[in-house]
This record gives C-alpha cells, sequence and structure tokens, in this order.
C-alpha cells in the first residue's frame, strides 16, 4: 500500500512540474510577444514625448509660469484658514463667474483625463 501511494505520488508530483513547466513556457512566450511589440513602438513614444516636452516649454515660457514663492504659499494658506460662510455673501458677479469657469476647467482637464485613461469618448472597450 506505501508502494502505491508513493507512486500515485511521484506520478502527481510529476504532471505538477510538467504544468508548471508549461504554465512558465507559456508566460516567458506571452512576455516575449508584449516586450517585441512595445519594442516596436518605442521610437513613436520616444518622439511623441520629445514633442510634448518641447511644446511643453514654449507654453511655460511664454506664459511666464513659473512656481509659487513661499510668500504667495503662505498667503494662499492664510486667506483659505480665514475663510468662512459669511464671506460667500459677499462675493460679487465677477468672483462669482471667476468660480464657475475655474470649476468648469477642472472638470474638463477631469473628463479629458478620464477619457485618455478609457481611450474611448463613451464608456469602457470590452
Amino acid at each position: 500500500m506505501v508502494l502505491v501511494f508513493a507512486r500515485t505520488s511521484r506520478f502527481t508530483l510529476t504532471a505538477q512540474n510538467k504544468f508548471r513547466a508549461l504554465y512558465v513556457r507559456h508566460a516567458t512566450n506571452s512576455a516575449t510577444k508584449t516586450l517585441s511589440k512595445l519594442a516596436e513602438y518605442r521610437k513613436p513614444i520616444i518622439y511623441n514625448a520629445l514633442v510634448i516636452k518641447e511644446l511643453a516649454k514654449e507654453v511655460y515660457i511664454k506664459e511666464g509660469l513659473r512656481p509659487p514663492t513661499m510668500s504667495e504659499i503662505s498667503q494662499v494658506w492664510s486667506n483659505l484658514q480665514s475663510f468662512g460662510l459669511k464671506d460667500l455673501k459677499e462675493i460679487g458677479l465677477r468672483d462669482a463667474a471667476r468660480i464657475v469657469i475655474r470649476s468648469v476647467e477642472v472638470f474638463g482637464f477631469f473628463a479629458i483625463g478620464e477619457m485618455i485613461g478609457r481611450r474611448s469618448l463613451i464608456g469602457y472597450k470590452d
């Protein structure tokens, strides 16, 4: 009875090893195919990244963009801390319009990011 068990376990072990080897071979082939596909897109990806970098640099320079200074950060932080509900009643039409425009802008960037992430305008591709 012990011999039968030993033969069965050895057979099972061998079958498991064959399955593992087959699985590893399949995974290796899949990884190789994926990497070869990515290698085909390497040059266009690098080219487009460089174009985007140069475009961003031009916009940065022409718009005069710069990181905020520490005094600007502290000023904004103190304004945010002192903001209350009574200040909402004192907001003028121009300030309200700015808030609405900025909110629509932020939502637009969010929506565009979602579309890029989904790679589709409506819904996810199956």
